[in-house]
């Protein structure tokens, strides 16, 4: 049997030092270790409803989201129907006061016509693209004078100087007594019918292109009023 070993007091006392001192070292070792894990654990303690909010706040987002670009897509499509309406009624207002105009000018343009003894459609076909209402709302006729510079008249004044140089436009008034046309251009007298066939040859001239003929039914109408105010 061997014998057991002995040690001395001094290895004793250091055996039972390092021992001491390895326990106390790891449960230090754990405690610490414990502490800092219980300390994280507390931190996210609320981890789970913060989560949950999160969550909440984002499908509360998306909810307005939606709404909003539904509202939005509800307002353009009014929106696209509002502006469709205003072009259509705006287009009629348009066209009204369009009309409304051209009856204005017109009446007012056959008025005149008539009072200076032209032929109607004829005058009015001719001149109405020269007319216009002015700011004052009166209607007027624009042309341009000796010196090619732009003026406007009134209806009477610019009728007037419109048939001037278009005397085949004017009607022959009927000679007095029997109201019967008389004579012809080389006559005693010129009828109404005489100057209603030489208008309507120097319209079919002017339609043809015949400057000749037109040169020459222009002198006889000249000739023709000449001598028809001659009789009055």
């Amino acid at each position: 049997m061997p014998e057991p070993k002995t040690f001395t007091q001094e290895q004793v006392d250091q055996l039972i030092a390092e021992k001491t001192k390895s326990v106390l070292t790891q449960d230090k070792v754990d405690a610490i270790v414990q502490d800092r894990l219980a300390r994280e654990k507390a931190k996210y303690a609320d981890y789970d409803d913060l989560r949950k909010f999160r969550t909440d706040h984002e499908k509360q987002l998306e909810q307005v989201t939606q709404k909003e670009l539904e509202a939005k897509k509800e307002y353009e499509k009014l929106k696209e129907g509002w502006l469709t309406k205003e072009k259509e009624y705006s287009g009629i207002i348009s066209k009204k006061d369009s009309e409304i105009t051209d009856m204005r000018i017109s009446s007012a343009l056959m008025g005149e016509i008539a009072k200076q003894n032209a032929y109607p459609d004829e005058t009015l076909a001719l001149i109405k693209s020269q007319a216009v209402i002015d700011k004052d709302g009166n209607v007027i006729i624009k042309g341009k004078d000796k010196n090619g510079i732009e003026v406007t008249n009134s209806v009477e004044e610019g009728i007037k100087q419109f048939l001037t140089i278009r005397p085949h436009l004017v009607k022959a008034n009927k000679p007095g007594g029997g109201g019967t046309a008389i004579g012809t251009i080389s006559g005693a007298g010129v009828g109404e019918d005489d100057l209603d066939s030489l208008n309507n040859q120097l319209q079919q001239a002017m339609l043809s292109g015949d400057s000749k003929k037109k040169i020459e039914l222009r002198a006889k109408i000249g000739a023709a009023l000449a001598q028809k105010k001659a009789t009055l």
